[in-house]
């Protein structure tokens, strides 16, 4: 209390001697549990430093309407100095103090421990207009995805199937049998829980898992107080509750989404009934004086059913149009069902150790059934702009009828035991990690589909023999069993060569073995990273500064062993004997900080090369991945990703990506002569070649309650396979071009600043309120996913594209308390 005195009676002392000269402010920061922030950086609005918090939180600088404290690279807190202020007031500052004048979404400036990781603190990304959740922030960053309707996402010519999250140090499964978007329901992740997001598109070190693509490692928030926060839209509702006491804090999230407004765009017309929910908590308490307990649980129920009536698609050229009007019955029924709880118990017997013992059990049901009945009729319009009979068909190409049904079921148990070790030196020059994890997986698999399709009312065989016969184009069925152990674990040590050049050395090992093949392989993982010009810079003058780079490097092997799908061939059948894929990642990169507009810049370039192996082939069939289940393939992925991320708009951060990819496979196979032979080099499903993304906030001058979100996403055109032997084709068919453009515009009608805040009446605990109108696809696109095939009387076949949701208006309101 004397020092906080003294402080305050110095502060009326520099009032009195600056009288005649520029004032200066004088606060105390403090952390949410109420301790003074030591060490904080305080900077000005152009991001010249100004101060630096004293062991009792304090600070005295000249007065400037806004200010920004920062430790390290992260922004604790943003703060508007009020109209009354006085040099004798006591002013405190909190941490998460002005969100509404820091950046909603933000991409740290640089990791110090794991450069390859990319740190998103999301501000606020609720306000974010998007209908892919956090994962659509994922796709701005370098991962590409061809549909909106999906959180799924490829990364560096990866697969869906290839990409790791955890949460909280715990993996997350995804549904197997999920064929389609808009059947997908919600994301696992909840984007009200989200405290920091890490993501990595290759090259990450040897404590993550044996994915070959990318890893999402998302954190969720530990409360320091009570809050309770709501969201109702027209797509999406949700709200949730934290509260801390002594020795106890928790959060609870509940989520309901509809997208029957998206689906609603589709050309497939009918009864849409989706009914998306989960429900997630995190749950902390303090055991002993070292010890921690924590668990995390999610129950998710979705159901999606249609009963199809009609469909209506225009495709073709300007110089030849085609439509297909399909008059259907029916329905589909999808459920999927996902329960997971973790228990993980905490140990810190000193500073600079920590253990882990995590137990956890997930487990899914899965059901996709459906009958569904049409006749089409194929017609050529007339595209002659001076005719009378202009967008009307000219003659019917086809006409015929199809059946598809199916009875998919799917249910899996997985039960794991992990412990992760870590000990820290002093100062973290020195980083060694452990980890050792066991599963226990059971899966239990009915697979039963088949399609039967005619051509005016006459059953045409494919290869023109039994034509007394009915043939169907398509037909699976099996049931299989799957019972295994899997055991998995890491060494890994980061250590410090140069603390002056910020220069690190990560190496790794990572080791595997899974009964189902008795395979065992062992994989270096090793990274590299240096600032060469800090130790310079730290000893001149800002003038005579060079600009800030870090050089990276990173090498090791990312081989992923097979979990269900990628056993099952199209005849249903488990191959158990499939072996690993293998994928060795060479990474090259830096990032350089440019400041422009007197505000700091980051500028990062990755270059990568992945040598594959023992592949599995496989093609997409909308969103499912259907594999051939034989390690058939080689290949090889290289590209360069550049993004630029900064404050383009003062105070709010941007970022824009630009990636170029090939890759490429070829495949052992049998020809229709039964001889083994290797096709060609041939391009892979992913084989994107371009895609650039954007994710631009900005607000309107004077006054940032008026918000502005835009989301970009253009890639060029990827291949798209007829069915299994048309993967060897050379030339195979293209998926147009994909381009997107979602805007999202959001008033801000109470913060927490506010002075006039009601202070009676049922809203005098809101604390934070906000209103947001997002239209989705705002320029209209038909994007392509995929297609469907038609055949005309002559047994020609035809690919109707599905195309993806039009544009689209939702709205939302938010209230926190």
């Amino acid at each position: 209390m004397l020092k906080k005195s003294c402080f305050m009676l110095l502060l009326c002392i520099l009032g009195q001697l600056h009288a005649q000269q520029k004032p200066m402010f004088g606060a105390t920061v403090r952390l949410k549990n109420d301790d003074p922030a030591v060490g904080i950086t305080i900077k000005n609005s152009n991001g010249e430093t100004l101060a630096v918090t004293n062991n009792n939180g304090d600070f005295i600088i000249p007065v400037t309407n806004l200010i920004f404290g920062y430790q390290g690279n992260r922004k604790i807190f943003g703060y508007r100095l009020p109209k009354d202020w006085s040099a004798q007031l006591e002013w405190v500052i909190y941490e998460g103090t002005g969100l509404d004048i820091l950046p909603q979404i933000e991409i740290s400036g640089r990791e110090e421990y794991n450069p390859f990781l990319d740190e998103i603190r999301p501000r606020d990304l609720r306000m974010n207009p998007t209908t892919g959740g956090i994962e659509a922030i994922i796709k701005t960053l370098g991962a590409n995805s061809n549909s909106e309707l999906s959180s799924q996402y490829s990364v560096r010519g990866g697969n869906y199937d290839e990409n790791l999250v955890y949460v909280n140090d715990i993996e997350i499964y995804r549904p197997q049998l999920i064929s389609s978007g808009q059947q997908e329901g919600l994301s696992f992740i909840n984007p009200d829980l989200v405290k920091t997001l890490k993501f990595s598109a290759g090259g990450f070190d040897a404590q993550y898992g044996d994915k070959m693509s990318s890893v999402l490692d998302v954190e969720y928030i530990q409360p320091t107080s009570f809050s309770v926060s709501a969201t109702a839209g027209l797509l999406l509702n949700s709200f949730s509750v934290e509260g801390k006491t002594r020795k106890t804090s928790a959060v609870l999230g509940v989520r309901h989404f509809s997208n029957s407004l998206l689906t609603g765009s589709l050309d497939l017309q009918g009864a849409y009934r989706m009914n998306f929910a989960d429900v997630q908590t995190l749950i902390s308490r303090k055991l002993w004086r070292r010890w921690k307990v924590e668990f995390l649980g999610n129950l998710a129920l979705n159901r999606y059913k249609l009963t199809p009536e009609s469909r209506r698609t225009e495709f073709g050229t300007v110089s030849q149009a085609y439509q297909l009007d399909v008059g259907m019955a029916g329905a589909e029924q999808m459920n999927y069902d996902y329960a997971m709880g973790a228990l993980t118990f905490k140990f810190n017997p000193e500073a600079g150790k920590e253990f882990k013992w995590i137990l956890g059990a997930t487990g899914t049901s899965e059901q996709e059934l459906f009958d569904v009945e049409g006749a089409y009729q194929l017609s050529l319009l007339d595209r002659d702009m001076g005719s009378k009979t202009y967008g009307k068909s000219l003659k019917t190409l086809g006409f015929g009828y199809f059946l598809d049904h199916g009875r998919n079921r799917l249910q899996s148990r997985i039960l794991n035991f992990s412990h992760i070790g870590t000990f820290t030196r002093p100062k973290k020059s020195n980083i060694l990690k452990y980890g050792i994890r066991l599963n226990h997986e059971r899966i239990g698999d009915r697979y039963k589909e088949w399609r039967y399709n005619d051509s005016a009312m006459y059953n045409i065989p494919p290869f023109g023999f039994a034509t007394d016969s009915i043939i169907l184009d398509d037909q699976v069925s099996s049931r299989n069993k799957l019972e295994s152990f899997r055991l998995q674990g890491f060494l890994q040590n980061k250590f410090s060569l140069d603390k002056q050049n910020n220069m690190w050395l990560n190496l790794g090992l990572r080791g595997h073995w899974w009964q189902a093949n008795n395979e065992f392989f062992a994989t270096p993982r090793v990274q590299f990273s240096w600032e060469p010009n800090k130790k310079y810079n730290a000893l001149v003058p800002d003038s005579l500064k060079k600009k800030e780079k870090i050089i990276k490097l990173a090498a090791g092997g990312y081989f992923q062993q097979g979990f269900f799908r990628e056993l099952r061939d199209f005849s249903g059948v488990l191959n158990r004997q499939l072996k690993a894929q293998r994928a060795w990642h060479l990474v090259a990169g830096t990032d350089r900080f440019l400041n422009m507009w007197s505000r700091k810049f980051k500028f990062t370039t990755e270059a990568y090369y992945k040598y594959l192996d023992r592949l599995v082939p496989y093609l997409y069939d909308n969103i499912r991945v259907r594999y051939y289940a034989q390690n058939s393939s080689e290949g090889y992925a290289w590209g360069v990703d550049n993004r630029i991320n900064g404050e383009f708009i003062k105070g709010l951060e941007s970022w824009f990506t630009l990636s170029v990819l090939q890759t490429r496979e070829r495949i052992n196979y049998l020809n229709n002569s039964g001889e083994l032979v290797q096709s060609g080099w041939l391009r892979r499903p992913t084989d994107r070649r371009v895609n650039f993304a954007a994710m631009l906030q900005d607000q309107l001058p004077g006054n940032p309650n008026f918000r502005l979100n835009l989301n970009m996403i253009i890639g060029t055109g990827m291949p798209y396979f007829l069915n299994g032997q048309g993967r060897y084709a050379e030339r195979p068919n293209t998926i147009p071009p994909y381009r997107r453009l979602d805007i999202g515009f959001s008033k801000v009608l109470l913060n927490r600043n506010d002075k006039d805040r009601p202070k009676t009446g049922m809203f005098k605990k809101l604390q934070e309120s906000w209103i947001s109108v997002e239209i989705f696809n705002i320029l209209g696109i038909n994007n392509v996913i995929s297609y469907n095939w038609v055949k005309d009387i002559e047994n020609n076949v035809y690919g109707v594209p599905e195309y993806l949701t039009g544009r689209r208006l939702n709205m939302r309101l938010r209230a926190e308390f």
